[in-house]
């Protein structure tokens, strides 16, 4: 528990600055311990409307090798277009279609086709497989949105994969404030918008009091240059957050901006509060 003002407790809190909460098994692993899970997206994604783009490129989808989707609602805008242009799925047969997590290929799955193979836990892994199995005058096209796809897209360029790059989302910020935050209170965020809109709300000296938990590398980097202390986080490493939470109490050093290591479990090392990193 936390002690604030005059006397009142209140429980150490995870705030999750997401748009969709899909940790669910992360959310109930906290619960379990006392901690509150805070579900506050300051940012949405909204599909562009008229998206002429993107009528295009599923006019001339035949003329594509590859067809990479981040994440599910790159696929189901997709895949609404290609119903709107009346084109049939059949059509896509000669592509490979290609997913960036597990709710991209779930999305692609329910509208009877398959992904090549399934998406590995990172992009940069998916991708190198990709690049495995392509030659270089196969063309590629992306479909960006969420603005999740910066990372994917630099995983292309390091593999020298050419690639047709269409944006089907907007970001727009939410409005919601951050009207109390606790000196023990967690950040998560998974876009670097995210971050940035959290930075308009606390001043310099206010990020670098906090944690922020990262889940992405775009994330992580934003929250890096705005001043907060970074904590990459992955589904196996809850354990980890948890020891965080017993750990933390004492002063963090002040040179301590980056607190992601890897452990011997695969797991996320955790500093304790010396400054030296336990298992």
């Amino acid at each position: 528990m936390i002690q604030g003002q005059c006397g009142q407790e209140f429980p150490q809190r995870v705030i999750w600055l997401t748009e969709t909460f899909r940790w669910q098994a992360a959310y109930d692993k906290l619960a379990e311990h006392g901690i509150l899970s805070v579900h506050l997206p300051l940012t949405a994604s909204r599909p562009l409307t008229h998206n002429t783009l993107l009528w295009q490129a599923v006019c001339q989808i035949k003329q594509y090798d590859w067809l990479i989707f981040p994440d599910a609602e790159e696929a189901e805008l997709f895949f609404d277009m290609l119903l709107q242009c009346r084109t049939d799925v059949r059509t896509l047969g000669h592509i490979k279609l290609l997913a960036g997590n597990q709710e991209a290929e779930q999305a692609v799955r329910k509208r009877g086709v398959f992904c090549t193979f399934p998406p590995y836990e990172t992009q940069e892994e998916t991708v190198r497989k990709m690049a495995e199995q392509s030659c270089r005058r196969e063309r590629v096209l992306v479909l960006s949105g969420q603005h999740k796809a910066p990372g994917l897209l630099c995983a292309c360029s390091r593999y020298g994969i050419a690639f047709d790059e269409v944006p089907v989302c907007q970001m727009v910020r939410t409005g919601k404030k951050l009207d109390l935050l606790l000196p023990d209170d967690f950040l998560v965020a998974d876009l670097p918008q995210a971050v940035e809109a959290v930075c308009g709300q606390l001043s310099q000296q206010e990020r670098g009091k906090h944690i922020l938990i990262a889940l992405t590398e775009g994330a992580g980097s934003a929250a890096q240059q705005a001043g907060f202390m970074v904590l990459r986080l992955s589904k196996k490493s809850v354990p980890a957050l948890l020891k965080l939470f017993q750990t933390k109490g004492g002063e963090t050093h002040e040179t301590t901006t980056d607190l992601s290591g890897r452990g011997r479990d695969g797991d996320i090392a955790l500093p304790d509060r010396t400054g030296e990193t336990g298992d």
